[in-house]
């Protein structure tokens, strides 16, 4: 656990009974919604990694003679249990991000992470690579580099275009985001009915297909970048963060070699 205290008053802070604010852990099934509490709480710790052992046989500290319960039986349903974090102190909060929470199972390789972390990386250039090969081999030298340039910028974009294509994002497609932008409106209100709504939606159905046909050509760049794992410590597995992106970056790339392999027989090569 890595989290921080947001205090409504200050607490017990100088002197010499000086302690952080109380909290708990307790583990719920997800399906029966069965909960059971740790035996101990803890003392929060600002700017400090804590870590808290859950054993296999858990005793319910509200019911000290009753059955043990076992973690793997009781509480785990389809290999999945849920961690309860409660502060156990009136008027203060616990704040916690998704990386600051978690379950750790064992430690893994940190040089074998870094590693993992550099193929997609490696992933990144080969398909930037096959994209300046192929537009070099029928263009010329600077409007290959712009192409390029253009693939490397959408590739990371492609998620926001594609979700943007699909209607996912707030405030409408194109054309009514950029309405919204001019006349400054708030993006969760409808816009007024008349003939300029109707105008811009079409619009962004028009625009909605290409922007689709887009985002499915371009490779999504974004998706290989694993610099959040290594920095956060998380172990990144074999699948599917490098054996489905491997597939994919040759699924494009095979395409893009056989593509320059015949523009560039069909010009003349001095012999």
């Amino acid at each position: 656990m890595t989290f921080e205290v947001f205090r409504t008053f200050k607490g017990n802070t100088e002197g010499t009974d000086i302690r952080g604010v109380l909290g708990s852990l307790s583990v719920r099934n997800p399906q029966s919604g069965k909960s059971v509490e740790l035996a101990s709480s803890f003392e929060s710790k600002d700017f400090a990694t804590q870590s808290r052992t859950i054993p296999r046989k858990i005793r319910d500290p509200r019911d000290p003679n009753g059955p043990e319960i076992d973690l793997y039986e009781d509480i785990v349903h389809d290999g999945k249990m849920e961690i309860v974090l409660r502060c156990l102190e009136p008027g203060q909060y616990f704040g916690a991000a998704q990386a600051d929470l978690y379950i750790r199972a064992r430690d893994a390789s940190f040089a074998a992470n870094f590693l993992k972390g550099y193929l997609g990386v490696w992933f990144q250039m080969l398909l930037i690579i096959g994209f300046g090969v192929l537009f070099s081999t029928f263009l010329s030298g600077p409007v290959a580099m712009m192409g390029t340039i253009s693939v490397l910028i959408g590739g990371f974009c492609s998620t926001h275009i594609h979700e943007l294509a699909v209607g996912k994002k707030y405030g409408g497609g194109p054309f009514e985001s950029m309405y919204r932008l001019w006349t400054q409106d708030n993006m969760m209100t409808e816009l007024a009915a008349g003939f300029r709504t109707t105008l811009l939606k079409a619009s962004d159905k028009v625009a909605s297909l290409f922007m689709g046909a887009m985002a499915s050509i371009l490779p999504p760049l974004g998706e290989f970048s694993y610099a959040d794992q290594v920095a956060y410590g998380f172990d990144i597995g074999w699948n599917p963060y490098i054996a489905v992106p491997l597939v994919r970056t040759l699924g494009y790339l095979i395409p893009l070699i056989v593509a320059g392999y015949f523009f560039l027989r069909t010009r003349e090569v001095a012999r």
